[in-house]
């Protein structure tokens, strides 16, 4: 059974126990160099997922970095950290949709 702490979260179609067990057994990571502010958010949401380790930092050129999956929603952000503040949200939604198959 899943952590209470996750309820709500397993209650969703998209997610359920199985997902839940599938994110926070999942292992992701930042592409090194990606600002500290975007490091910070993306560890605290992923831990709020449920992803049981924070996510680890690989070489530049290892994976895309998360300007270029990000780009289209950043540039509505005026200011650096406000950007970074939704990269780091971004990058784990897009890992939390990754690990559960869900389509964009």
């Amino acid at each position: 059974m899943t952590s209470r702490r996750f309820s709500r979260q397993v209650l969703l179609p998209e997610v359920g126990e199985r997902g839940q067990a599938a994110i926070s057994t999942h292992d992701f990571a930042l592409v090194a160099g990606t600002p500290e502010l975007t490091t910070r958010v993306a560890t605290l949401y992923a831990e709020g997922a449920g992803f049981e380790t924070p996510p680890r930092q690989e070489p530049r050129g290892s994976r895309v970095p998360f300007e270029a999956k990000t780009d289209a929603l950043l540039s509505v952000f005026k200011h650096a950290p406000s950007r970074q503040v939704a990269a780091g949200a971004a990058l784990v939604l897009a890992e939390v949709r990754s690990v559960l198959a869900i389509e964009r």
